[in-house]
C-alpha cells in the first residue's frame, strides 16, 4: 500500500497524472491512498484558515469522483474493490 496524505493538491494536475502513470508501471496491483480536494476548495483557497498564510498554493483538484474510479481501474488491474 502506498500513501500521499495531504499532498496530492499542491500537485499540477500533469505531475498527478505522470505520479500515477509511475506506479501503474512500478507498482501495477498496489493500492495507493491519498486525499483530494474539490475545484471550489481550489478557487477558494484565499479564504482557507492556514493556505492564506503560505507560499504553496492548491492546484489539482477532482471535478468528478468517476476520474478517479477509472485510475484505480488501472492501478489494480481487475476492477474489483
Amino acid at each position: 500500500m502506498l500513501v500521499a496524505k495531504r499532498v496530492m493538491m499542491y500537485f499540477k494536475e500533469q505531475h498527478v497524472r505522470k505520479l500515477f502513470d509511475k506506479l501503474i508501471k512500478n507498482f501495477y496491483g498496489s493500492c495507493f491512498a491519498f486525499d483530494s480536494i474539490s475545484p471550489l476548495m481550489v478557487k477558494n483557497q484565499q479564504h482557507h484558515d492556514s493556505i492564506k498564510y503560505m507560499s504553496a498554493n492548491f492546484d489539482w483538484s477532482i471535478p468528478d469522483i468517476r476520474e478517479i474510479r477509472q485510475l484505480e481501474l488501472r492501478l489494480s488491474g481487475d476492477g474489483n474493490y
